[in-house]
């Protein structure tokens, strides 16, 4: 959880300038990746319900790649306090979907 605290100190603290700068690996910018973490919350819910119901995960390494790929455009133009706020709900929701 002390990960998703820091990822949202950032997310909150940026300036539009550092928001939207590129970094290293994938070469999004600092926003899409904390978008991206945010979001990963969610599918963690989904795939721990999934498991949960005997269903497994049924996510191929590729589909996972398409889906992040496509977020990545899709979140460019994600706010501050958009991405915040999903940080701060989804975070600790699949914290406590982990620790039941």
């Amino acid at each position: 959880m002390q990960a998703n605290e820091e990822a949202l100190a950032l997310a909150r603290s940026c300036t539009d300038e550092q928001w939207v700068r590129t970094v290293g690996g994938e070469g999004w910018t600092v926003g899409v990746v904390l978008h991206h973490i945010a979001e990963g919350h969610a599918n963690t819910l989904r795939w721990l319900g999934d498991m949960a119901s005997g269903r497994g995960v049924s996510d191929t390494a590729d589909e996972i790649d398409r889906v992040n790929a496509a977020h990545a455009v899709q979140s460019e133009s994600a706010r501050q306090a958009e991405t915040a706020e999903l940080l701060l709900g989804n975070g600790p929701a699949s914290r406590a979907r982990c620790a039941a």
